[in-house]
């Protein structure tokens, strides 16, 4: 009798532990075989204004960290973004800035048009490029980023969403630009010449709040995710332009 209730005991215990055994067990399955890596690119956009080359750069970082999958789960991948707004020169002191967000699709019931905010995908689907529609998604591995030489030419098709202000003390004054008219509010003429990105060990840039004082004057979008988030906009403005879109 006295064995039966040991046996029965310890049949218990095993029962009860052994979702925790799991847990455990499958944490430290995810910890020794994932992944994580973190590269420097310096994103370069030029542009000519009335005949003259101009260009404006910044250094961005992304983190990526992938993991096996569990039981029947898939595996993970998170992707982390920093960097800043690129301000682009066009004389006069006045700028023409490119920012950290780009269309991502479009709602097929009206003209709204999904923006990614940060860009956190870029450094994949410039240099990675899947193929030349669907918005060029690439696939974001560790793998695919540690393969990354570069430089890498930008397409139009994802490049960044332009504003500019008729005063830059003024954050009322910001109006989106589009890439084949550049200088419509400008009254200059501003082509775009090209884009590129270039690995590099370079410092993340942290200029953009001395050249456009007027950042700590916008208002932060309420991020859905911790460190990503998206939004719809009429396609041809931004209805607010967010302290987000330059900095993250």
């Amino acid at each position: 009798m006295r064995k039966l209730i040991i046996i029965i005991v310890v049949i218990i215990v095993l029962v009860l532990a052994t979702p925790v055994i799991y847990i455990f067990a499958a944490g430290a399955y995810q910890y020794l075989l994932s992944e994580t890596l973190t590269r420097r690119y310096r994103y370069t956009i030029q542009v000519s204004v009335d005949g003259v080359l101009m260009s404006g750069s910044a250094v961005h970082q992304v983190t990526i960290e992938s993991g096996p999958p569990v039981s029947f789960a898939t595996g993970y991948t998170d992707v982390t973004f920093k960097g800043e707004a690129l301000a682009i020169p066009i004389g006069d002191g006045q700028h023409i800035y490119a920012l950290i967000i780009r269309e991502a699709g479009r709602d097929p019931e009206n003209e709204e048009v999904k923006i990614e905010v940060p860009d956190r995908n870029l450094i994949w689907d410039a240099c990675h490029p899947k193929n030349a529609s669907s918005n060029y998604r690439s696939q974001i591995s560790v793998e695919a980023l540690r393969n990354i030489q570069g430089p890498c030419a930008v397409p139009k098709q994802i490049l960044p969403v332009f504003v500019w202000f008729e005063d830059e003390t003024d954050p009322q004054s910001g109006r989106r630009v589009f890439v084949n008219d550049l200088g419509k509010y400008a009254g200059k003429k501003i082509d775009f010449i090209s884009a590129k990105i270039e690995l590099t060990n370079d410092p993340i840039s942290k200029k953009i709040e001395k050249q456009l004082s007027i950042i700590q004057l916008l208002p932060q979008y309420r991020r859905s995710e911790d460190n990503y988030y998206s939004r719809y906009v009429n396609k041809n403005t931004l209805d607010d332009i967010f302290m987000d879109y330059f900095i993250y």
